[in-house]
C-alpha cells in the first residue's frame, strides 16, 4: 500500500472494457477495508469530492448484529445475510442513481468475512453456498463495483480505534480477530476480478480535504481511463 510520500498504487485486473461513448458511464466505487481502517471517513470525503451519492454501511439496520456480537455462532449466519442484503439491494439501486460510493460491498463481505466465518466452522457449507449465490445475483444484478478503493492501516491502529470508538456490537473484538481479518485482504484483493488503488490511513490523513481532493483526482482518472476501449 502507499506511503505518505508514495503515489497510491494502481493495480488492474482483467476486467470488461466498457466502450467509449464520449463520457464515461456512471461508475461504482467500493471502499474496502478493516474494521476501524477510516473506510467511512474516506467515502464520505470521496463522494463530496467526487460529487458522487454515498451508500454507507448499514450497520444499524441489521436487527442481529449486536446478537451476533454476544453470541457469534447463534446469530452470524442471520446477521451476515443482513449485512449482504442490504449492501447487494444499495449497490443496485447505486447503478440505477449514477455515479457512487458504496461502503463495504458485498464482494468484501464474501471474500473477507464469510470465508473466515467458514474457516472458523462458524457457518456451515449450505450456509456459504446461500451467501455465495447472493454475491452471484449480485454480480449479474450490476452489483459489482468499476473500482475498489481498498483502505489499510496497522492492525494495533485499528485495534484501538475501535476500541475508543465504542461503537455497539464491536465490544467483544480482539485485537487476534483484528490481525486475522486485516491479513486477508492481500489475498483477496489479489484475486478479485475489480481493479483496486490502496491507501494506507496510518500514514495518510484521510479526514484532511487537500489529501482526499487529490485522491478523488486519482479515482476520476482512474475511472475515465477503465471507460475507454
Amino acid at each position: 500500500m502507499a506511503s505518505e510520500s508514495e503515489s497510491p498504487a494502481i493495480h488492474r485486473n482483467e476486467r470488461q472494457i466498457q466502450p467509449e461513448t464520449g463520457r464515461r458511464p456512471p461508475s461504482l466505487v467500493g471502499v474496502v477495508g478493516p474494521i476501524g481502517a477510516g473506510k467511512s471517513t474516506l467515502a464520505a470525503g470521496l463522494a463530496a469530492a467526487l460529487g458522487f451519492q454515498l451508500f454507507v454501511e448499514r450497520v444499524d439496520d441489521n436487527p442481529f448484529f449486536t446478537r451476533f456480537a454476544g453470541d457469534p455462532p447463534t446469530w452470524v449466519f442471520r446477521s451476515q445475510l443482513a449485512f449482504m442484503m442490504n449492501a447487494v439491494s444499495d449497490a443496485i439501486e447505486a447503478r440505477h442513481r449514477g455515479d457512487a460510493v458504496i461502503e463495504r460491498p458485498v464482494q468484501e463481505m464474501y471474500g473477507i468475512f464469510v470465508r473466515d466465518q467458514m474457516r472458523n466452522k462458524l457457518i456451515s457449507e449450505e450456509e456459504e453456498a446461500l451467501l455465495r449465490q447472493l454475491v452471484e445475483i449480485g454480480d449479474r444484478a450490476g452489483a459489482r463495483p468499476d473500482l475498489l478503493i481498498a483502505v489499510t492501516a496497522p492492525p494495533d491502529l485499528l485495534y484501538g480505534r475501535i476500541s475508543s470508538r465504542a461503537r455497539p456490537g464491536e465490544e467483544h473484538y480482539s485485537l487476534e480477530y483484528i490481525e486475522r481479518l486485516a491479513g486477508s485482504y492481500d489475498s483477496w484483493l489479489s484475486s478479485c476480478p475489480v481493479p483496486f488503488i490502496g491507501i494506507d490511513s496510518g500514514t495518510r490523513d484521510i479526514r484532511d480535504p487537500p489529501t482526499v481532493k487529490d485522491f478523488a483526482a486519482l479515482v476520476e482518472e482512474e475511472l475515465s481511463g477503465l471507460a475507454r476501449p
